[in-house]
Protein backbone atom coordinates (compact mmCIF):
# COMPACT_ATOMS: atom_id res chain seq x y z
CA UNK A 1 0.00 0.00 0.00
CA UNK A 2 1.40 3.38 -1.04
CA UNK A 3 1.67 6.01 1.68
CA UNK A 4 0.60 9.52 0.67
CA UNK A 5 3.23 12.19 1.05
CA UNK A 6 2.54 15.70 2.31
CA UNK A 7 2.65 16.85 -1.30
CA UNK A 8 0.02 14.29 -2.35
CA UNK A 9 -2.31 15.53 0.37
CA UNK A 10 -2.33 19.04 -1.08
CA UNK A 11 -4.95 17.82 -3.54
CA UNK A 12 -7.32 17.37 -0.60
CA UNK A 13 -7.38 21.11 0.08
CA UNK A 14 -6.34 22.91 -3.10
CA UNK A 15 -9.35 21.85 -5.12
CA UNK A 16 -12.44 23.25 -6.87
CA UNK A 17 -14.33 23.77 -3.60
CA UNK A 18 -11.52 25.81 -2.06
CA UNK A 19 -11.14 27.86 -5.23
CA UNK A 20 -14.87 28.63 -5.26
CA UNK A 21 -14.68 29.84 -1.65
CA UNK A 22 -11.77 32.08 -2.59
CA UNK A 23 -13.63 33.52 -5.59
CA UNK A 24 -16.81 34.08 -3.58
CA UNK A 25 -14.91 36.61 -1.46
CA UNK A 26 -13.66 38.52 -4.50
CA UNK A 27 -14.90 40.38 -7.52
CA UNK A 28 -12.78 39.40 -10.53
CA UNK A 29 -13.42 39.54 -14.29
CA UNK A 30 -14.62 36.36 -15.93
CA UNK A 31 -11.36 35.87 -17.82
CA UNK A 32 -9.40 35.78 -14.54
CA UNK A 33 -11.85 33.26 -13.07
CA UNK A 34 -11.31 31.10 -16.14
CA UNK A 35 -7.55 31.55 -15.85
CA UNK A 36 -7.67 30.30 -12.27
CA UNK A 37 -9.82 27.30 -13.18
CA UNK A 38 -7.49 26.31 -16.01
CA UNK A 39 -4.47 26.70 -13.72
CA UNK A 40 -6.15 24.46 -11.13
CA UNK A 41 -6.70 21.80 -13.79
CA UNK A 42 -2.99 21.98 -14.62
CA UNK A 43 -2.08 21.80 -10.94
CA UNK A 44 -4.01 18.58 -10.54
CA UNK A 45 -2.32 17.02 -13.59
CA UNK A 46 1.28 18.13 -13.15
CA UNK A 47 3.62 16.02 -11.00
CA UNK A 48 5.25 17.29 -7.85
CA UNK A 49 8.99 17.89 -8.21
CA UNK A 50 11.13 15.16 -6.69
CA UNK A 51 14.80 14.57 -6.06
CA UNK A 52 14.88 12.77 -9.43
CA UNK A 53 14.54 16.21 -11.06
CA UNK A 54 17.88 17.94 -11.56
CA UNK A 55 16.74 21.26 -10.07
CA UNK A 56 15.36 19.50 -6.96
CA UNK A 57 18.06 16.88 -6.34
CA UNK A 58 19.16 18.48 -3.06
CA UNK A 59 15.79 19.71 -1.78
CA UNK A 60 13.19 17.35 -0.33
CA UNK A 61 9.57 18.47 0.08
CA UNK A 62 7.91 15.11 0.89
CA UNK A 63 7.89 15.99 4.57
CA UNK A 64 5.79 19.13 4.00
CA UNK A 65 2.10 18.60 4.66
CA UNK A 66 0.75 21.16 2.19
CA UNK A 67 -2.78 20.23 3.18
CA UNK A 68 -2.14 21.64 6.67
CA UNK A 69 -1.91 25.22 5.39
CA UNK A 70 -5.16 27.09 4.86
CA UNK A 71 -6.05 30.23 2.96
CA UNK A 72 -6.89 33.19 5.18
CA UNK A 73 -10.60 33.83 5.47
CA UNK A 74 -10.32 37.37 4.11
CA UNK A 75 -12.34 39.19 1.49
CA UNK A 76 -10.00 41.24 -0.72
CA UNK A 77 -11.29 44.54 -2.05
CA UNK A 78 -9.71 46.84 -4.62
CA UNK A 79 -8.07 49.70 -2.73
CA UNK A 80 -7.00 52.63 -4.88
CA UNK A 81 -3.74 54.30 -3.72
CA UNK A 82 -3.96 57.76 -2.24
CA UNK A 83 -2.21 60.60 -4.05
CA UNK A 84 0.45 61.45 -1.46
CA UNK A 85 3.90 62.95 -1.99
CA UNK A 86 6.23 61.15 0.43
CA UNK A 87 9.77 62.54 0.22
CA UNK A 88 11.27 59.05 0.63
CA UNK A 89 9.26 57.10 -1.92
CA UNK A 90 7.69 57.46 -5.33
CA UNK A 91 4.95 55.24 -3.94
CA UNK A 92 4.46 52.67 -1.23
CA UNK A 93 2.09 49.81 -0.56
CA UNK A 94 1.85 47.55 2.46
CA UNK A 95 0.02 44.23 2.73
CA UNK A 96 -0.98 42.59 5.98
CA UNK A 97 -1.98 39.11 5.00
CA UNK A 98 -3.92 39.64 1.79
CA UNK A 99 -5.20 43.09 2.75
CA UNK A 100 -3.84 46.38 1.47
CA UNK A 101 -3.43 48.40 4.68
CA UNK A 102 -1.49 51.29 3.17
CA UNK A 103 -1.19 52.53 -0.43
CA UNK A 104 0.05 55.85 -1.76
CA UNK A 105 1.76 57.25 -4.83
CA UNK A 106 3.20 60.64 -5.79
CA UNK A 107 0.41 62.63 -7.51
CA UNK A 108 2.77 63.90 -10.21
CA UNK A 109 3.40 60.31 -11.27
CA UNK A 110 -0.33 59.62 -11.50
CA UNK A 111 -0.61 62.50 -13.95
CA UNK A 112 2.10 60.90 -16.08
CA UNK A 113 0.19 57.64 -16.27
CA UNK A 114 2.21 55.63 -13.74
CA UNK A 115 0.33 52.74 -12.14
CA UNK A 116 1.44 51.50 -8.73
CA UNK A 117 -1.27 49.63 -6.92
CA UNK A 118 -2.48 46.27 -5.65
CA UNK A 119 -3.18 43.50 -8.13
CA UNK A 120 -6.84 43.48 -7.06
CA UNK A 121 -7.14 47.20 -7.85
CA UNK A 122 -5.27 46.88 -11.15
CA UNK A 123 -7.69 44.15 -12.25
CA UNK A 124 -10.47 46.74 -12.04
CA UNK A 125 -8.61 49.79 -13.36
CA UNK A 126 -6.33 48.25 -16.01
CA UNK A 127 -7.76 44.81 -16.80
CA UNK A 128 -6.21 44.63 -20.28
CA UNK A 129 -2.74 45.32 -18.92
CA UNK A 130 -3.10 42.48 -16.42
CA UNK A 131 -4.63 40.15 -18.98
CA UNK A 132 -1.68 40.70 -21.32
CA UNK A 133 1.10 40.17 -18.78
CA UNK A 134 -0.20 38.06 -15.89
CA UNK A 135 1.58 34.68 -16.16
CA UNK A 136 1.21 34.64 -19.96
CA UNK A 137 4.72 35.01 -21.41
CA UNK A 138 6.89 33.91 -18.48
CA UNK A 139 6.32 31.89 -15.30
CA UNK A 140 3.19 30.30 -16.68
CA UNK A 141 0.94 27.77 -14.90
CA UNK A 142 2.05 25.06 -17.31
CA UNK A 143 5.68 25.47 -16.21
CA UNK A 144 5.36 23.42 -13.04
CA UNK A 145 3.40 22.40 -9.95
CA UNK A 146 4.12 25.51 -7.89
CA UNK A 147 3.49 27.84 -10.83
CA UNK A 148 0.12 26.20 -11.46
CA UNK A 149 -0.76 26.38 -7.76
CA UNK A 150 0.02 30.09 -7.78
CA UNK A 151 -1.98 30.70 -10.96
CA UNK A 152 -5.04 29.09 -9.43
CA UNK A 153 -4.84 30.49 -5.88
CA UNK A 154 -2.85 33.75 -6.03
CA UNK A 155 -3.98 35.81 -3.08
CA UNK A 156 -2.67 39.37 -3.51
CA UNK A 157 0.07 41.32 -5.19
CA UNK A 158 1.51 44.58 -6.46
CA UNK A 159 1.60 46.03 -9.98
CA UNK A 160 4.03 48.67 -11.26
CA UNK A 161 3.56 50.09 -14.75
CA UNK A 162 5.67 52.99 -16.06
CA UNK A 163 4.74 54.60 -19.41
CA UNK A 164 7.23 55.31 -22.21
CA UNK A 165 10.13 57.67 -21.44
CA UNK A 166 9.06 58.29 -17.83
CA UNK A 167 12.09 58.22 -15.52
CA UNK A 168 11.50 57.98 -11.77
CA UNK A 169 14.34 58.74 -9.36
CA UNK A 170 12.75 57.79 -6.04
CA UNK A 171 12.14 54.09 -5.33
CA UNK A 172 8.79 52.37 -4.93
CA UNK A 173 8.30 50.21 -1.84
CA UNK A 174 6.10 47.13 -1.39
CA UNK A 175 5.97 45.43 2.03
CA UNK A 176 4.44 42.00 2.61
CA UNK A 177 3.63 41.22 6.25
CA UNK A 178 3.01 37.50 6.62
CA UNK A 179 0.79 36.53 9.59
CA UNK A 180 2.34 33.04 9.95
CA UNK A 181 -0.75 31.38 11.43
CA UNK A 182 -0.64 27.99 9.67
CA UNK A 183 -1.75 29.87 6.56
CA UNK A 184 -0.75 30.05 2.92
CA UNK A 185 -0.04 33.23 0.96
CA UNK A 186 0.63 33.52 -2.77
CA UNK A 187 1.78 37.06 -3.53
CA UNK A 188 2.41 38.24 -7.08
CA UNK A 189 4.73 41.01 -8.27
CA UNK A 190 4.15 42.35 -11.80
CA UNK A 191 6.49 44.98 -13.26
CA UNK A 192 5.99 46.45 -16.74
CA UNK A 193 8.26 49.24 -17.95
CA UNK A 194 7.54 50.62 -21.39
CA UNK A 195 10.29 51.78 -23.75
CA UNK A 196 12.76 54.23 -22.21
CA UNK A 197 11.17 54.06 -18.74
CA UNK A 198 13.26 53.87 -15.57
CA UNK A 199 12.27 52.90 -12.00
CA UNK A 200 13.28 51.12 -8.79
CA UNK A 201 11.08 48.73 -6.81
CA UNK A 202 12.00 47.40 -3.37
CA UNK A 203 9.99 44.51 -1.92
CA UNK A 204 10.30 43.24 1.63
CA UNK A 205 8.69 40.15 3.17
CA UNK A 206 8.74 39.28 6.86
CA UNK A 207 6.63 37.38 9.38
CA UNK A 208 4.55 39.08 12.04
CA UNK A 209 3.86 35.81 13.88
CA UNK A 210 5.93 32.83 14.93
CA UNK A 211 3.71 30.04 13.59
CA UNK A 212 4.14 27.95 10.47
CA UNK A 213 3.26 29.28 7.03
CA UNK A 214 3.58 28.51 3.34
CA UNK A 215 4.51 31.21 0.81
CA UNK A 216 4.40 30.61 -2.93
CA UNK A 217 5.30 33.78 -4.84
CA UNK A 218 5.73 34.74 -8.49
CA UNK A 219 7.62 37.71 -9.97
CA UNK A 220 6.97 38.80 -13.59
CA UNK A 221 9.16 41.56 -15.09
CA UNK A 222 8.78 43.02 -18.60
CA UNK A 223 11.17 45.67 -19.92
CA UNK A 224 10.62 47.50 -23.18
CA UNK A 225 13.42 48.82 -25.39
CA UNK A 226 15.96 50.90 -23.42
CA UNK A 227 14.02 50.52 -20.14
CA UNK A 228 15.86 50.28 -16.83
CA UNK A 229 14.65 48.61 -13.61
CA UNK A 230 16.33 48.00 -10.26
CA UNK A 231 14.38 45.32 -8.40
CA UNK A 232 15.01 43.81 -4.98
CA UNK A 233 13.26 41.11 -2.99
CA UNK A 234 14.28 41.03 0.67
CA UNK A 235 13.09 37.94 2.55
CA UNK A 236 13.33 37.58 6.33
CA UNK A 237 10.44 35.25 7.14
CA UNK A 238 10.37 33.33 10.39
CA UNK A 239 12.17 30.00 10.57
CA UNK A 240 8.90 28.06 10.51
CA UNK A 241 8.05 29.15 6.96
CA UNK A 242 8.32 27.23 3.70
CA UNK A 243 9.11 29.78 1.00
CA UNK A 244 8.90 29.16 -2.76
CA UNK A 245 9.43 31.75 -5.49
CA UNK A 246 9.51 31.63 -9.27
CA UNK A 247 10.56 34.74 -11.16
CA UNK A 248 11.47 35.73 -14.69
CA UNK A 249 12.29 38.86 -16.65
CA UNK A 250 11.81 39.60 -20.34
CA UNK A 251 14.44 42.13 -21.40
CA UNK A 252 14.11 43.88 -24.76
CA UNK A 253 16.69 45.75 -26.87
CA UNK A 254 19.20 47.88 -24.90
CA UNK A 255 17.18 47.45 -21.69
CA UNK A 256 18.93 47.10 -18.33
CA UNK A 257 17.84 44.81 -15.53
CA UNK A 258 19.29 44.73 -12.02
CA UNK A 259 17.93 42.37 -9.37
CA UNK A 260 18.92 41.48 -5.83
CA UNK A 261 17.40 38.56 -3.95
CA UNK A 262 18.27 38.52 -0.26
CA UNK A 263 17.42 35.44 1.80
CA UNK A 264 17.95 35.55 5.55
CA UNK A 265 14.78 33.92 6.90
CA UNK A 266 12.49 30.88 6.43
CA UNK A 267 13.01 27.23 7.28
CA UNK A 268 13.20 26.30 3.62
CA UNK A 269 13.55 28.57 0.59
CA UNK A 270 13.45 27.38 -3.02
CA UNK A 271 13.95 30.20 -5.52
CA UNK A 272 14.15 30.15 -9.31
CA UNK A 273 14.93 33.47 -10.95
CA UNK A 274 15.85 34.16 -14.55
CA UNK A 275 16.93 36.90 -16.89
CA UNK A 276 15.58 36.34 -20.38
CA UNK A 277 17.43 38.58 -22.83
CA UNK A 278 15.39 38.80 -26.02
CA UNK A 279 16.74 42.09 -27.41
CA UNK A 280 20.21 42.95 -28.74
CA UNK A 281 22.39 45.11 -26.51
CA UNK A 282 20.43 44.32 -23.34
CA UNK A 283 22.06 43.60 -19.97
CA UNK A 284 21.09 41.72 -16.83
CA UNK A 285 22.69 41.83 -13.38
CA UNK A 286 21.37 39.07 -11.10
CA UNK A 287 22.69 39.47 -7.57
CA UNK A 288 22.00 37.47 -4.44
CA UNK A 289 23.02 37.55 -0.79
CA UNK A 290 22.11 35.02 1.90
CA UNK A 291 22.96 33.93 5.44
CA UNK A 292 21.73 30.55 6.65
CA UNK A 293 22.12 29.23 10.19
CA UNK A 294 20.72 26.56 12.50
CA UNK A 295 18.87 24.11 10.19
CA UNK A 296 17.87 26.54 7.45
CA UNK A 297 17.84 25.23 3.88
CA UNK A 298 18.21 27.66 0.95
CA UNK A 299 18.12 26.35 -2.64
CA UNK A 300 18.56 29.11 -5.22
CA UNK A 301 18.77 28.90 -8.99
CA UNK A 302 19.56 31.60 -11.55
CA UNK A 303 19.10 31.34 -15.30
CA UNK A 304 20.74 33.59 -17.89
CA UNK A 305 18.91 33.09 -21.19
CA UNK A 306 20.60 34.81 -24.13
CA UNK A 307 18.33 34.79 -27.16
CA UNK A 308 19.72 37.94 -28.82
CA UNK A 309 23.24 39.01 -29.90
CA UNK A 310 25.63 41.51 -28.32
CA UNK A 311 24.09 41.28 -24.84
CA UNK A 312 25.63 40.86 -21.40
CA UNK A 313 24.65 39.20 -18.14
CA UNK A 314 26.37 38.84 -14.81
CA UNK A 315 25.45 36.77 -11.75
CA UNK A 316 27.00 37.49 -8.36
CA UNK A 317 25.68 35.39 -5.45
CA UNK A 318 27.44 35.39 -2.09
CA UNK A 319 26.36 33.58 1.04
CA UNK A 320 27.31 32.57 4.55
CA UNK A 321 26.39 29.21 6.07
CA UNK A 322 26.59 28.29 9.74
CA UNK A 323 25.65 25.50 12.20
CA UNK A 324 23.81 22.67 10.40
CA UNK A 325 22.43 24.87 7.63
CA UNK A 326 22.58 23.84 3.97
CA UNK A 327 22.69 26.20 0.97
CA UNK A 328 22.57 25.29 -2.69
CA UNK A 329 23.27 27.56 -5.62
CA UNK A 330 22.52 26.35 -9.14
CA UNK A 331 23.32 28.57 -12.10
CA UNK A 332 22.67 28.14 -15.82
CA UNK A 333 24.00 30.23 -18.68
CA UNK A 334 22.25 29.29 -21.91
CA UNK A 335 23.23 30.97 -25.18
CA UNK A 336 20.96 30.30 -28.14
CA UNK A 337 22.04 29.77 -31.72
CA UNK A 338 21.83 33.36 -32.99
CA UNK A 339 23.13 35.10 -29.84
CA UNK A 340 26.68 35.85 -31.02
CA UNK A 341 28.82 38.36 -29.10
CA UNK A 342 27.26 37.24 -25.82
CA UNK A 343 29.24 38.13 -22.70
CA UNK A 344 28.01 36.22 -19.64
CA UNK A 345 29.58 35.56 -16.25
CA UNK A 346 28.43 33.64 -13.20
CA UNK A 347 30.04 33.83 -9.76
CA UNK A 348 28.98 32.11 -6.54
CA UNK A 349 31.09 32.48 -3.39
CA UNK A 350 30.33 30.90 -0.03
CA UNK A 351 31.74 31.30 3.45
CA UNK A 352 31.35 28.32 5.78
CA UNK A 353 31.67 29.17 9.48
CA UNK A 354 31.93 25.62 10.89
CA UNK A 355 32.40 22.01 9.85
CA UNK A 356 28.72 21.06 10.18
CA UNK A 357 27.55 23.63 7.65
CA UNK A 358 27.23 22.76 3.96
CA UNK A 359 27.28 24.88 0.82
CA UNK A 360 26.85 23.36 -2.66
CA UNK A 361 27.57 25.31 -5.83
CA UNK A 362 26.58 23.93 -9.24
CA UNK A 363 27.28 26.22 -12.22
CA UNK A 364 26.52 25.09 -15.78
CA UNK A 365 26.77 26.32 -19.38
CA UNK A 366 24.80 25.48 -22.52
CA UNK A 367 26.32 27.21 -25.55
CA UNK A 368 24.73 26.77 -28.99
CA UNK A 369 26.88 29.24 -30.93
CA UNK A 370 30.43 30.50 -31.22
CA UNK A 371 31.97 33.97 -30.77
CA UNK A 372 30.90 34.26 -27.15
CA UNK A 373 32.57 34.80 -23.80
CA UNK A 374 30.93 32.77 -21.04
CA UNK A 375 32.68 31.89 -17.79
CA UNK A 376 31.80 30.90 -14.26
CA UNK A 377 33.42 30.54 -10.88
CA UNK A 378 32.42 28.96 -7.58
CA UNK A 379 34.14 28.87 -4.19
CA UNK A 380 33.43 27.53 -0.72
CA UNK A 381 35.88 28.56 1.98
CA UNK A 382 36.35 29.31 5.64
CA UNK A 383 37.23 32.52 7.45
CA UNK A 384 40.98 33.07 7.16
CA UNK A 385 42.85 32.60 10.43
CA UNK A 386 45.57 34.89 9.11
CA UNK A 387 43.06 37.69 8.59
CA UNK A 388 41.59 37.11 12.05
CA UNK A 389 45.09 37.27 13.56
CA UNK A 390 45.84 40.49 11.67
CA UNK A 391 42.69 42.20 12.96
CA UNK A 392 43.31 40.96 16.50
CA UNK A 393 46.79 42.46 16.32
CA UNK A 394 45.05 45.79 15.66
CA UNK A 395 43.08 45.54 18.89
CA UNK A 396 39.91 43.65 17.92
CA UNK A 397 38.65 40.65 19.85
CA UNK A 398 38.49 37.36 17.96
CA UNK A 399 34.69 37.58 17.82
CA UNK A 400 34.67 41.15 16.48
CA UNK A 401 37.33 40.26 13.93
CA UNK A 402 35.23 37.36 12.67
CA UNK A 403 32.12 39.53 12.48
CA UNK A 404 34.01 42.17 10.50
CA UNK A 405 35.31 39.62 8.01
CA UNK A 406 31.88 38.06 7.47
CA UNK A 407 30.26 41.48 6.98
CA UNK A 408 32.99 42.51 4.57
CA UNK A 409 32.53 39.31 2.59
CA UNK A 410 28.83 40.05 1.96
CA UNK A 411 29.32 43.77 1.42
CA UNK A 412 30.57 43.15 -2.11
CA UNK A 413 26.93 42.46 -2.98
CA UNK A 414 25.14 44.65 -0.43
CA UNK A 415 26.96 47.86 -1.31
CA UNK A 416 25.84 47.61 -4.95
CA UNK A 417 22.18 47.71 -3.87
CA UNK A 418 20.08 50.89 -3.49
CA UNK A 419 20.92 52.77 -0.29
CA UNK A 420 17.58 52.03 1.37
CA UNK A 421 18.19 48.31 0.78
CA UNK A 422 21.69 48.51 2.24
CA UNK A 423 20.28 49.83 5.52
CA UNK A 424 17.79 46.97 5.83
CA UNK A 425 20.33 44.29 4.96
CA UNK A 426 22.95 45.64 7.35
CA UNK A 427 20.36 45.51 10.15
CA UNK A 428 19.48 41.92 9.27
CA UNK A 429 23.14 40.98 9.00
CA UNK A 430 23.88 42.45 12.42
CA UNK A 431 21.23 40.22 13.98
CA UNK A 432 22.67 37.15 12.25
CA UNK A 433 26.19 38.07 13.36
CA UNK A 434 25.00 38.13 16.97
CA UNK A 435 24.57 34.35 16.69
CA UNK A 436 28.33 33.98 16.23
CA UNK A 437 28.60 34.45 19.99
CA UNK A 438 26.74 31.17 20.53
Amino acid sequence: MKTSTGADKALEYFNEHTLKRLLDRRSEPEWMVQFREEALALFRMLPWPTTNDEEWRRTHIDHIDFNAFQLLDEAVTATEPKAVADPRWAGQIRFRGYQTVEASVNPELLQKGVLFTSLADALNRQPELIREYFMTRNVRPADGKFEALHGAFWTHGVVLYVPPQVEIELPFLAVFEEPAQQNVTMPHVLIVLDRGARATLLTEAYSTGDGRSLRNAVVNVFLGDNADIRFTELQNLNEQTFNFMNGWSEIQRDARFYSLLANFGSELTKNRFGGGIVGAGASAELHGVYFAHRHQHFDQRTIQYHQAPAATSNVLYKGVVKDKAHTIYQGLIRVFKHAQKTDAYQSNKNLSLNDGARADSIPSLEIETNDVRCTHGATVGKVSEEEIFYLMSRGLSRLDAKKLLVAGFLDEVILQAPESVQTILHDWLEKKLETLEN
